[in-house]
Parts: C-alpha cells; sequence; structure tokens
C-alpha cells in the first residue's frame, strides 16, 4: 500500500523516509502479531470483515487494539466504513459513521481511516468534511453530521483511505489528481492511503 503524506510546505532535498509497515487486522490476536512482527501501524477493522475491504470496528475492540500498542510506537488507526460496496453514501449513512466515531474517540482513537465518494466517481467533499470534522471535535462532543464548526483537533489522524483509488481508476488526469490532493488537505487530511489505483500497490 502506498501512502501520500500532505504536508504545508515542500521541503527540498528531503532525507529518506524508512519503510512504514501497515498491516490490517480484525483481531486482538491479529494486532499483536503485527507489532511482533514489526508493523509500524495497524488498521483496525471489524471481526470477519477483510474480506468486503473492512467494516468500522467496535469500540471495545479497538480499545483492546490500543492496549496491544500502548508499550510500542505502533499507531492505531481505526477504519470508519458502515457497509461494504461502494464508498457512496447517503446522509443516513454519514450520521451513523459519525457516531462510530465519536465512540470511539471515547475509547481513546486518535487516527481515522474513512473517506466518501460522490455518483459521478469523484471525491464527495461535503460528506468527506463532515467526518473529518466528527474526528477532530473536541473529545466527548455532541451532535450530528452537520457540526462543522466545531474547533478541531490537531493531535487526531486522518486518512483518506482507498475510496481515492476509485477515483484513480476513472481518470488519468494529473491537474485533476493534484486539485483533488489539494482540497483533502484543506480538509485537514493528514494522509491518503493508495494502491495507485491498482488491486495492489504493486500493481499500481
Amino acid at each position: 500500500m502506498r501512502e501520500v503524506v500532505l504536508e504545508d510546505e515542500v521541503k527540498e532535498d528531503p532525507a529518506p523516509t524508512p519503510a512504514i509497515l501497515e498491516a490490517c487486522c480484525d483481531s486482538r490476536e491479529s494486532v499483536r502479531n503485527a507489532v511482533a512482527g514489526g508493523a509500524s501501524r495497524v488498521e483496525v477493522c471489524g471481526r470477519g470483515s477483510l474480506h468486503c475491504g473492512g467494516l468500522t470496528p467496535s469500540p471495545t475492540l479497538v480499545s483492546l487494539c490500543l492496549g496491544e500498542c500502548a508499550a510500542s510506537a505502533v499507531e492505531v488507526v481505526a477504519l470508519v466504513r458502515v457497509r461494504g460496496g461502494d464508498f457512496v453514501y447517503c446522509r443516513e449513512e454519514v450520521e451513523e459513521m459519525c457516531a462510530e466515531i465519536r465512540s470511539l474517540r471515547k475509547v481513546g482513537c486518535r487516527a481515522f481511516a474513512l473517506g466518501c465518494l460522490a455518483g459521478d466517481g469523484g471525491v464527495d467533499l461535503e460528506a468527506t468534511a463532515t467526518l473529518v470534522a466528527a474526528a477532530r471535535a473536541p473529545a466527548g462532543a455532541a451532535g450530528g453530521a452537520g457540526d462543522l464548526e466545531l474547533e478541531g483537533d490537531g493531535d487526531v489522524v486522518v486518512v483518506f483511505h482507498r475510496a481515492v483509488d476509485e477515483v484513480l481508476r476513472r481518470t488519468t488526469d494529473l491537474q485533476k489528481m493534484h486539485r483533488l490532493v489539494e482540497a483533502l488537505r484543506r480538509l485537514t487530511v493528514n494522509r491518503i492511503l493508495s494502491s495507485g489505483g491498482g488491486q495492489t500497490a504493486r500493481g499500481g
């Protein structure tokens, strides 16, 4: 899996970046094995949901996984995905994912992989912004899917997940992709997780 880190400034002559190994896990045991195997971070999804690309994990599972990683520098990222299939969500589904994010925040989760697409195949920036706002809202803040005015939490990490590969498969317009990256950066998305439009990172 490839990753794009979104920064405000381009640094000249950057130092080589060490390889990052991220493991997708759907159980406490798989997280423990990933940490023992040298993973840099783990993305946690719901139990038994890897076959469909992963779904939102329960707060209990995320809490246990955070405990497994507490003694290490391994980052725990919770996937936020209410159902399998495409990434085009109705308002009720966006509201449900916001509620899931708030529940995960309550157990200490500080990193989320999320993303929404529009019916035309592009990124649904409004729905994605709503999820980002829920992720960055002050801990314990109440509110629904429309609460975009909440003050952002800079310590939370937001990753736009592989929904972006659906966009990449539909276009080869580099300027369009650059505008997309800039739009996600303005939404305070920290990273983009992508296989380059392929089924695997090697293929993309």
